[in-house]
C-alpha cells in the first residue's frame, strides 16, 4: 500500500482522537462518570503522540490502522454522546452509548485496544519511549475496575428466523 494511504489513515485517526479529547474537555469536572472514565480519557494523548510518529511502509499497517480507526470512531461516539447529555443523565447516556456505539465495549477497553494497535508500530520504529508509554497506559487501564459493570454492557441481538427449520444454519 502506498504511504499516502497509511498517512491518510493515521491523519484520520488523529482527527478522531483529537475530537474525542475536545469532547472530553467538557466532561473534565463531571463527578458522576467515575475515575475509570476520566483516567481513560487522559490516555488519549499517548495515542496521539504515537500516531504522529507513525509512517512505516508495511503492508500490515493499513489493516491495523483501519482497525484502530474503527475503535477511534467508536470512542468519539461515546465521548460525544456523554458530552452532549444533560448532567443528570451522563452515566445513563454513557451506558447507552457503550451498548449502541461500541457493541458493549467500554471506553477503557477501546482506548487500551487502540494503544495495543499502536504499540506494535512504536516497537517497529524503535521508539522505546512511546512503546513504553503505551504499554504503561494499557497496564494502568487493565488495573482499573470497569467503568460499567459487565451486566450493563450486554448487547442483545435479535434472533431472525424464516420459520423454516430445514434451512436453519446450525
Amino acid at each position: 500500500m502506498p504511504p499516502s494511504t497509511i498517512g491518510d489513515l493515521a491523519t484520520e485517526i488523529l482527527e478522531l482522537v483529537r475530537a474525542s479529547k475536545e469532547r472530553y474537555a467538557t466532561l473534565v469536572y463531571d463527578n458522576t462518570l467515575g475515575d475509570v472514565f476520566h483516567i481513560t480519557a487522559l490516555k488519549l494523548p499517548a495515542i496521539e503522540d504515537a500516531l504522529q510518529a507513525l509512517l512505516p511502509d508495511d503492508p500490515w499497517t493499513v489493516d491495523a490502522l483501519r482497525a484502530c480507526k474503527a475503535k477511534a470512531e467508536m470512542s468519539l461516539r461515546i465521548f460525544t454522546a456523554v458530552a452532549d447529555a444533560p448532567d443528570s443523565t451522563k452515566v445513563a447516556r454513557y451506558r447507552d452509548a457503550v451498548t449502541a456505539a461500541s457493541q458493549g465495549v467500554r471506553i477503557e477497553d477501546l482506548v487500551a485496544r487502540m494503544m495495543l494497535d499502536l504499540m506494535f508500530f512504536a516497537q517497529q520504529l524503535k521508539r522505546r519511549d512511546q512503546s513504553q508509554r503505551l504499554a504503561d497506559g494499557v497496564e494502568n487501564l487493565g488495573r482499573l475496575g470497569p467503568s460499567l459493570p459487565p451486566e450493563e454492557c450486554v448487547v442483545y441481538l435479535p434472533r431472525v428466523s424464516s420459520g423454516d427449520r430445514h434451512w436453519a444454519i446450525p
